[in-house]
């Protein structure tokens, strides 16, 4: 338990299924109030916010797609109007629905991908740094991938888009330190029982054979590591991209060797 923590209020972009939900729970167990952005399914959202109320914390939803303008709007309105924001989750992403070659992407799709994986992260990280700067404390995690450091095939329009996201990440972690407010990143890669991990389970079921920890890498393990980040556990972590890969990447070159 981090202390630190209690009665303190997140908000959560993408938190009702795969590692955003994980994240939910997470902080609701550590008696944090939370405010859920959702995009579709009003259904799994109630689900969401009803095991999260079983921590006995505020649940707030919010439905808006962050893809499009006044979705953004949606969600920039309601922080404005908060006097209290000490957590920001930034975990909702999108381009996999169109999974092709850097060289053969369709403009419209990355355009429509960074709208989603960089701008409205940026406009949301706007509204939120002005009532922790007023607060004087706050956290920032972005949900980050391995494939803006690595080449998965078909994964350009996340990779790139990602890949802004995550020097966004650096920049603003810079000039919001001196107001006590952390930003950091978290790369989670293929983690099971996530919209990645469907599109790409073949290789999820190689790697996990690799993987020096001997599993592949669950929801829970992520939040785990969001949840330190956002507490006073971790105050000198600032604008680091931390990885969550049970050891893949260190010793992926293995296959090649045996």
């Amino acid at each position: 338990m981090y202390n630190s923590l209690k009665n303190n209020q997140a908000l959560i972009i993408g938190g009702t299924k795969g590692i955003g939900k994980a994240i939910a729970l997470r902080l609701a167990s550590e008696g944090v109030n939370l405010l859920i952005n959702y995009h579709s399914s009003d259904d799994l959202a109630e689900q969401t916010a009803d095991e999260c109320k079983k921590s006995g914390v505020q649940v707030e939803l919010i439905k808006a797609d962050i893809s499009a303008t006044n979705g953004i709007d949606v969600i920039t309105q309601k922080i404005d109007s908060m006097s209290r924001l000490d957590i920001l989750i930034l975990n909702a992403a999108k381009g996999l629905e169109r999974p092709r070659m850097a060289i053969e992407q369709k403009s419209g799709h990355i355009q429509s991908t960074l709208d989603t994986n960089l701008i409205a992260p940026w406009e949301i990280i706007k509204s939120s740094s002005k009532i922790m700067k007023k607060n004087s404390q706050g956290s920032i995690v972005g949900l980050l991938t391995p494939g803006t450091k690595f080449y998965i095939e078909g994964y350009s329009a996340v990779a790139i888009s990602k890949g802004a996201f995550e020097a966004l990440i650096k920049y603003t972690a810079v000039e919001l330190a001196g107001y006590n407010i952390q930003v950091n990143g978290v790369m989670a890669g293929l983690v099971e029982e996530t919209v990645g991990s469907k599109s790409f389970d073949k290789i999820l079921n190689k790697i996990k054979n690799v993987i020096p920890a001997g599993r592949n890498v669950h929801t829970e393990d992520v939040a785990n590591l969001v949840i330190w980040l956002c507490s006073d556990q971790s105050n000198m972590i600032i604008g680091q991209n931390i990885n969550v890969d049970g050891g893949f990447s260190l010793a992926s070159w293995k296959t090649l060797q045996d």
